[in-house]
């Protein structure tokens, strides 16, 4: 999605941005999942991470999706 929105001269800084972004993430959400296991327990974690995707997938929906389609249609 990120490469129809930007120039072409700009695709290699939007790529980069993004799979920095996604590394970060996962090394993140992995050390903060076992933090919060070992001091919730496993299912509330997971229930606590499972109620984080789905407010990160209303966002989406509701914002990044919208913002998507605007830019696109020409």
């Amino acid at each position: 999605m990120i490469n129809n929105l930007v120039e072409p001269w700009r695709r290699g800084a939007a790529n980069s941005t993004l799979f920095t972004a996604l590394d970060l993430g996962i090394g993140t959400g992995a050390v903060v999942t076992g933090y919060l296991a070992s001091l919730v327990g496993l299912s509330e974690a997971f229930g606590a991470l499972a109620a984080t995707s789905i407010c990160g997938l209303l966002l989406y929906f509701l914002i990044a999706q919208p913002h998507y389609l605007r830019h696109t249609r020409q």
